[in-house]
Protein backbone atom coordinates (compact mmCIF):
# COMPACT_ATOMS: atom_id res chain seq x y z
CA UNK A 1 0.00 0.00 0.00
CA UNK A 2 2.63 2.31 0.55
CA UNK A 3 4.50 2.24 -2.93
CA UNK A 4 0.56 3.87 -3.94
CA UNK A 5 1.18 6.99 -2.35
CA UNK A 6 4.79 7.24 -3.06
CA UNK A 7 5.40 10.67 -5.36
CA UNK A 8 8.41 10.63 -7.67
CA UNK A 9 8.44 13.53 -9.31
CA UNK A 10 6.22 16.89 -10.56
CA UNK A 11 5.77 17.84 -13.69
CA UNK A 12 5.41 21.30 -12.16
CA UNK A 13 7.38 21.49 -9.34
CA UNK A 14 4.44 22.18 -7.29
CA UNK A 15 5.29 22.65 -3.24
CA UNK A 16 2.77 20.33 -2.70
CA UNK A 17 4.78 17.39 -4.14
CA UNK A 18 8.18 18.88 -3.10
CA UNK A 19 6.84 18.72 0.54
CA UNK A 20 5.60 14.78 -0.27
CA UNK A 21 8.82 14.21 -1.46
CA UNK A 22 10.23 15.29 1.54
CA UNK A 23 12.50 18.15 -0.31
CA UNK A 24 11.04 21.09 1.40
CA UNK A 25 10.84 21.47 5.06
CA UNK A 26 7.82 23.63 6.96
CA UNK A 27 8.83 27.08 7.86
CA UNK A 28 7.25 28.51 10.41
CA UNK A 29 8.30 31.92 10.84
CA UNK A 30 7.13 34.14 14.18
CA UNK A 31 7.89 37.37 13.27
CA UNK A 32 6.62 39.21 16.66
CA UNK A 33 5.41 37.34 20.02
CA UNK A 34 1.44 39.25 20.22
CA UNK A 35 1.57 38.64 23.87
CA UNK A 36 4.62 37.22 24.26
CA UNK A 37 3.79 33.61 24.28
CA UNK A 38 3.23 30.94 21.50
CA UNK A 39 1.26 28.26 21.41
CA UNK A 40 1.99 25.76 18.74
CA UNK A 41 -0.62 23.35 17.55
CA UNK A 42 -1.05 20.14 15.79
CA UNK A 43 -0.74 21.78 12.43
CA UNK A 44 2.50 23.17 13.24
CA UNK A 45 4.00 19.76 13.62
CA UNK A 46 7.01 19.08 11.30
CA UNK A 47 8.04 22.51 10.89
CA UNK A 48 10.76 24.82 12.23
CA UNK A 49 9.55 27.63 14.10
CA UNK A 50 11.66 30.83 13.98
CA UNK A 51 11.37 32.61 16.85
CA UNK A 52 12.33 36.37 17.30
CA UNK A 53 13.63 38.46 20.41
CA UNK A 54 11.43 38.47 22.86
CA UNK A 55 9.58 41.38 24.33
CA UNK A 56 8.74 40.03 28.04
CA UNK A 57 9.07 36.80 29.54
CA UNK A 58 7.43 34.04 27.48
CA UNK A 59 5.75 30.68 26.91
CA UNK A 60 6.09 28.45 24.31
CA UNK A 61 3.05 26.06 24.81
CA UNK A 62 2.86 22.68 23.24
CA UNK A 63 -0.08 20.92 22.07
CA UNK A 64 -1.25 17.53 24.09
CA UNK A 65 1.43 15.03 23.79
CA UNK A 66 0.47 12.76 21.20
CA UNK A 67 2.87 10.29 18.66
CA UNK A 68 4.78 11.73 16.06
CA UNK A 69 4.19 15.47 16.86
CA UNK A 70 7.35 17.08 16.56
CA UNK A 71 8.99 20.75 16.05
CA UNK A 72 12.21 22.66 15.54
CA UNK A 73 12.24 25.72 17.90
CA UNK A 74 15.17 27.53 16.18
CA UNK A 75 16.14 31.59 17.37
CA UNK A 76 16.05 33.83 14.31
CA UNK A 77 17.02 37.05 16.01
CA UNK A 78 20.61 37.81 17.49
CA UNK A 79 19.17 36.81 21.09
CA UNK A 80 16.24 36.32 22.79
CA UNK A 81 16.57 39.62 24.28
CA UNK A 82 16.35 40.29 28.25
CA UNK A 83 13.81 38.12 28.98
CA UNK A 84 13.61 34.17 29.25
CA UNK A 85 11.89 31.57 27.72
CA UNK A 86 9.53 28.32 29.06
CA UNK A 87 8.27 25.24 28.01
CA UNK A 88 6.65 23.12 29.90
CA UNK A 89 6.08 19.82 28.91
CA UNK A 90 7.87 15.90 30.02
CA UNK A 91 10.84 16.12 28.51
CA UNK A 92 13.94 13.58 27.95
CA UNK A 93 17.13 13.85 26.03
CA UNK A 94 20.20 15.70 25.97
CA UNK A 95 22.12 18.89 24.61
CA UNK A 96 24.88 21.00 24.40
CA UNK A 97 25.60 23.79 26.02
CA UNK A 98 28.54 25.55 25.16
CA UNK A 99 30.16 22.67 24.18
CA UNK A 100 29.26 21.24 27.61
CA UNK A 101 26.45 17.91 27.14
CA UNK A 102 23.96 18.55 29.44
CA UNK A 103 20.88 16.14 30.64
CA UNK A 104 17.69 17.66 29.29
CA UNK A 105 15.17 15.68 31.60
CA UNK A 106 12.28 17.20 33.44
CA UNK A 107 9.06 19.18 33.30
CA UNK A 108 10.44 22.50 32.26
CA UNK A 109 13.11 24.24 30.02
CA UNK A 110 13.71 27.27 30.94
CA UNK A 111 16.32 29.65 28.40
CA UNK A 112 17.84 32.48 30.39
CA UNK A 113 17.11 36.10 28.88
CA UNK A 114 19.30 36.88 26.31
CA UNK A 115 20.98 33.45 25.78
CA UNK A 116 19.03 32.22 22.97
CA UNK A 117 21.18 33.22 20.40
CA UNK A 118 20.81 33.30 16.64
CA UNK A 119 20.77 29.49 14.99
CA UNK A 120 20.52 27.83 18.66
CA UNK A 121 17.89 25.54 18.58
CA UNK A 122 15.36 22.69 20.59
CA UNK A 123 14.03 19.47 18.29
CA UNK A 124 11.04 18.32 20.43
CA UNK A 125 10.07 14.69 19.32
CA UNK A 126 7.03 13.60 20.81
CA UNK A 127 6.17 9.54 21.29
CA UNK A 128 2.49 10.40 23.07
CA UNK A 129 3.76 10.98 26.10
CA UNK A 130 7.22 12.40 26.46
CA UNK A 131 8.46 14.94 24.08
CA UNK A 132 12.83 13.80 23.43
CA UNK A 133 14.56 16.55 23.29
CA UNK A 134 17.81 17.51 21.72
CA UNK A 135 19.26 21.35 21.65
CA UNK A 136 22.29 23.02 20.87
CA UNK A 137 23.26 26.29 22.53
CA UNK A 138 26.08 28.51 22.22
CA UNK A 139 26.02 30.38 25.68
CA UNK A 140 27.44 28.28 29.10
CA UNK A 141 24.50 28.50 31.48
CA UNK A 142 21.90 29.03 28.38
CA UNK A 143 18.99 26.39 29.20
CA UNK A 144 17.98 24.55 32.47
CA UNK A 145 15.49 21.69 32.67
CA UNK A 146 13.93 21.03 36.32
Amino acid sequence: MKDVFEVKRSADGGDVLKSINGLLVKVKNIAAYTTNNITLDDSDSGAMVILPGTGAASTITLPTASTGLNYKLVMGAATSSAHTITIAGTFAGVGVDAGVVMPMTGTNIVIAASDFKKGDYLNLVCDGATWFVEGQFVTAGAVTVS
